[in-house]
């Protein structure tokens, strides 16, 4: 992580938590296993935050004040994508999708990124709450409730699984999605809870770059993270 992203995180206006770190293993395992560790603290409310996310320093009380008030079990930050400029036609891409269409036969579901910009209007006078049907959990609030409700839809699926290029045991292919994905997509097919962005909480993400030798250039390094 980074000397910034450590000042960020030391300065947050935090209620009573449980914190916990997991680093070198698979982003889906990551992830699971954080999840079921915080759980068995009792907690109400679960923050999943990249330590490449810097988010604002009233960030937590104020989407969990936004998700009691508004019902919303799951809900995000805004932050963007660390997408090159030629894989999005020269536009930032939020890290927020909708559904637009299913390939059962590769068992992969199509997305397009959600058009922030028009819900991005007035700011800061609104915060607008937008429905998504996937978001990233970089800065992914999640009421614990949706663990036990999943569990009790299926309690032999994992919470978060990492399926982009990968097989069960009998050749079929796992849901080509991120660990990310996955959980949300879980969370809309099997409970009807469909994640939210919070668009006023805005984040920067922290990306690497460097200068091309060629041209002297800025190139983004495409690492995921």
């Amino acid at each position: 992580m980074t000397t910034e992203w450590a000042i960020r995180f030391k300065n947050l206006q935090m209620p009573p938590h449980v914190y916990m770190l997991n680093s070198n293993q698979p982003y889906d395992t990551a992830r699971e296993g954080i999840t079921r560790g915080v759980l068995s603290h009792g907690v109400k409310w679960l923050l999943h935050l990249d330590t490449d996310v810097l988010i604002p320093i009233n960030a937590v009380p104020l989407m969990i004040e936004w998700a009691e008030k508004f019902n919303l079990p799951l809900l995000s930050g805004l932050y963007w994508a660390k997408k090159p400029k030629s894989t999005t036609g020269g536009v930032p891409m939020a890290a927020a999708w909708l559904k637009i269409g299913e390939k059962p036969e590769e068992n992969r579901i199509e997305f397009a990124p959600l058009d922030v910009k028009p819900h991005m209007v007035n700011l800061p006078n609104k915060s607008p709450l937008v429905r998504c049907d996937v978001v990233g959990a970089g800065c992914l609030l999640i009421k614990a409730d949706i663990f036990k409700k999943l569990d009790e839809s299926n309690p032999n699926l994992p919470y978060f699984e990492w399926g982009l290029g990968r097989r069960d045991p009998t050749g079929k292919p796992l849901p080509q999605m991120s660990e990310d994905f996955y959980f949300c997509m879980r969370c809309v097919k099997e409970l009807g809870i469909n994640p939210h962005l919070a668009v006023a909480v805005q984040c920067d993400h922290i990306c690497n770059a460097v200068k091309r030798g060629s041209d002297g250039e800025f190139e983004l390094l495409t690492l995921r993270g």
